[in-house]
């Protein structure tokens, strides 16, 4: 470009002529930004957000590529900086899904390099259709048709010299199936391993034929002693089955007396024992205890924050009065064991990975401990083919994964470190004693917010809270304090995982970072105790903190 001298004195006027030849796209993104403001101040653009990721957080490869093909059908008749002032939205997306900023922007560029694209075939056939007064409203549309199906085309020209390697993938995958069994053996044999009791549930519609070559398979893996020690819950499938709960019932019962038998209920439906031959008969061979579901995710999340908040505060109350009120009227007082309990887990990397939830299951732990007598947890142990992105979203692994712990598992760490005698509870700290001298403090600070209000990080010092707490009446003496604290910056799993790159392949290296990154911040402090100890702690969104207090100069 050929130099040009420019009066300094004409640089304000030049600024202003810039700004008008360019008002109609300055305006539509102070516009837009505007909007896009209101928006997010209200919540709205969240919910939108948050009702895409729900549909399509397992199908970005069907997602994205929709999208950008959105923007570059747009593009074709538009410019591509036009739809800049759109990109926040995009970029909300992109992190919701799990994905860096970049891709959110990303979509609406590439959208328009692929109209660009598009459009030096689609200008070469607009040129050879006729150009009478009656053509040119059908000109563009009738060369971009005829462009897409063009390229439709090579892609599936493409597709169909590819597919003959379809056949061969589907006969490796149906080679790999012994090797899945018994990976599913070693599996079990590492749950053994970590002092879990197995809860085997047996779904009798699709697996009652075969429960008794199940159980000769296991008790040879881990001998019928072993396997007297686990708890099988039946579950008759939506037709009830009741002659087959019965029967299934009589086989455990026969091939393993000690073993624990219980019932997956439905709440909406009557029990299904009284289809078995003999109401009286039937029943007592499988209540040795009840399994309930009581996912929050099932139901259809409220529109406001106030009704969301309350709705997830009080579901698994909820949820246990029902379970009551069922025991109540069909005579079945039986032990309850939840299923998909864990809170706000949801179906999306916002919901499992990014939203941390350390104190909301602490939360329910502690809301429910009267009312249950266990939760089952859903493992993800191990896994020797190559790791997938999937295999740290959702399903998310709730408790472990190889030997990166979650949250969930933490806090049931934590609650069996509490002492037997409380001295101190109140919403969000309970204290308790161990032994003489020896104390330990829970605190946690649950928030029951949409997840997808966690997108903005400068929104979550308005849910931080200061805890403190004295200690009185102490033996005078030297202690150690430990302190363990849990949130989304110390020992989340997910965090780290986005630092070092989530769409890399998780080689062992990834899982030993992450093995190391998943552990709570630790700090250990030595205290000389006059008779009051003060513990001050300031907790984060869903943060936690475990404090050990032990006198070591007795």
């Amino acid at each position: 470009m050929e130099n040009v001298r420019v009066n300094p004195l004409n640089l304000p006027s030049i600024i202003i002529k810039a700004f008008s030849a360019n008002a109609d796209l300055i305006t539509l993104i102070l516009l837009s930004g505007a909007g896009i403001h209101m928006l997010t101040a209200t919540g709205s653009l969240q919910a939108l957000v948050a009702t895409i990721v729900r549909r399509f957080s397992n199908r970005m490869e069907v997602f994205i590529p929709l999208l950008m093909l959105v923007f570059a059908l747009i593009c074709t008749t538009q410019a591509v900086n036009t739809f800049i002032a759109f990109a926040p939205i995009t970029v909300m997306l992109a992190l919701s899904l799990g994905l860096d900023s970049i891709v959110g922007v990303g979509i609406i560029l590439l959208g328009g390099a692929i109209a660009f694209i598009l459009n030096v075939p689609m200008r070469a056939i607009e040129a050879r259709l006729p150009r009478g007064k009656r053509w040119k409203p059908l000109r563009r549309p009738l060369a971009l048709t005829l462009t897409l199906a063009a390229v439709t085309g090579v892609v599936t020209l493409a597709a169909c010299v590819i597919s003959p390697g379809v056949g061969d993938a589907v006969r490796s995958i149906t080679s790999q199936l012994p090797a899945a069994i018994q990976r599913m053996e070693e599996q079990l044999a590492e749950l053994v391993g970590m002092e879990l009791t197995p809860m085997v549930v047996v779904n009798l519609e699709a697996e009652g034929d075969n429960l008794e070559h199940m159980l000769e398979v296991l008790a040879g893996q881990f001998g019928r002693r072993e396997l007297e020690g686990w708890f099988y819950a039946l579950d008759g499938g939506p037709s009830g089955a009741g002659e087959g709960l019965a029967q299934a019932a009589g086989l455990l019962r026969g091939r393993l007396p000690g073993g624990k038998v219980g019932l997956c209920v439905d709440l909406e439906r009557p029990p299904q024992w009284t289809r078995a031959a003999g109401e009286e008969k039937g029943r007592p061979q499988f209540t040795d205890f009840i399994v309930v579901s009581s996912d929050p995710n099932d139901t259809p999340p409220a529109g406001d924050a106030f009704s969301y908040e309350r709705f997830q505060k009080r579901y698994h109350q909820n949820q246990m009065n029902r379970v009551r009120g069922w025991m109540e009227e069909h005579g079945c007082m039986a032990p309850i064991y939840l299923i998909g309990w864990n809170t706000l887990t949801g179906r999306s990397l916002v919901e499992s990975g990014k939203f941390h939830r350390t104190a909301l299951i602490l939360d329910t732990l502690l809301m429910l401990r009267r009312d249950v007598a266990g939760y089952g947890i859903r493992l993800n142990l191990s896994q020797t083919e190559p790791e997938k992105m999937e295999h740290l979203t959702y399903p998310l692994s709730l408790y472990l994964y190889q030997d990166i712990k979650r949250p969930l598992f933490f806090a049931a760490q934590w609650l069996r470190s509490l002492g037997g005698m409380v001295v101190w509870e109140e919403p969000g700290v309970l204290a308790t004693q161990s032994q003489e001298g020896e104390y330990q403090v829970l605190m946690w600070h649950p928030c029951y917010i949409d997840p997808f209000f966690s997108l903005e990080d400068f929104q979550e010092d308005r849910y931080s809270r200061r805890v403190c707490l004295s200690l009185r009446g102490l033996s005078p003496g030297t202690y150690r304090v430990k302190r363990l604290y849990l949130d989304k910056d110390h020992g989340s799993t997910y965090s780290s995982w986005v630092k070092i790159d989530m769409a890399v392949q998780l080689d062992q290296d990834i899982l030993d970072h992450l093995s190391r990154a998943s552990n709570p911040d630790v700090v250990l402090d030595y205290r000389t105790v006059e008779g009051e100890l003060e513990l001050v702690q300031t907790l984060s969104l869903n943060g936690a903190a475990l404090w050990s207090i032990k006198r070591i100069d007795q």
